[in-house]
């Protein structure tokens, strides 16, 4: 069994560590554990299909500094692990751990700034053999739920959706359209929040009037729920 998890979709609620555009990382985005100081919070979600004892592997960038990581996984003893300067390199951070079918937490923590963290696997192999960055999940997030709309202004509208929790889960994308009928294009594109299941959205020209209009919500990919259109809503007239 190998799961991949992509680190920069971890929740993080302040700095210093935050996710960071790399164009040499897995979806052109990684964790930076520290841009200005090294982060001490940073925790990186799990989510294990079945019982078993695991690996942990990491795949990290850290192009000046030597550096070292402290690992504790489900809140248990912390391991120090020891980190050459690279340009991408897969680290054993954790071995023989023994982990049931359910949520897990992994604390990782660096003591140099600048240290990124693109990927991490859990896997069963006895002997894995990486070959730069694993395949990333490009399975759809959950669908969100209760979606509903109002105007707030003649240019205004208020979205608000609910959304099941997820592991592998960054943000949404939410699309609107001044036509009954919605398209999932760049054009449409009006907000990426994260964190959030509500947003406001204000056009400020008259042709742009969306209260006879439509919106879309998709997950980060952009790709619709599986059933097609079910998050397509039409908005209330003033």
């Amino acid at each position: 069994m190998r799961r991949v998890f992509e680190c920069e979709l971890a929740p993080v609620t302040k700095p210093s560590a935050m996710d960071a555009f790399d164009t040499t990382a897995s979806g052109l985005y990684a964790m930076n554990l520290g841009k200005d100081r090294p982060a001490t919070d940073f925790v990186m979600p799990l989510l294990v299909p079945r019982d078993g004892t695991y690996a942990l592997w990491l795949r990290v960038k850290s192009g000046d500094n030597a550096f070292a990581l402290r690992v504790a996984v489900d809140n248990g003893k912390t391991a120090t692990i020891q980190g050459k300067p690279c340009v991408w390199a897969w680290l054993k951070i954790a071995h023989g751990v023994r982990l049931f079918s359910d949520r897990h937490s992994v604390a990782i923590a660096a003591n140099v700034p600048y240290v990124l963290i693109d990927q991490l696997v859990v896997t069963d192999e006895p002997a894995p053999q990486f070959d730069g960055a694993e395949g990333a999940d490009m399975s759809p997030a959950p669908v969100p739920n209760s979606l509903a709309a109002r105007a707030t202004g003649r240019y205004s509208v208020r979205v608000e959706w609910g959304a099941e929790p997820s592991i592998n889960f960054h943000h949404v994308n939410l699309y609107a359209s001044s036509s009954p009928e919605c398209e999932v294009k760049q054009e449409n594109l009006v907000a990426s929040p994260s964190g959030k299941h509500t947003v406001q959205i204000i056009r400020g020209a008259k042709e742009h009037n969306l209260k006879c209009g439509s919106v879309i919500v998709t997950n980060d990919f952009g790709f619709l729920p599986n059933d097609g259109y079910t998050s397509f809503l039409p908005l209330p007239a003033e």
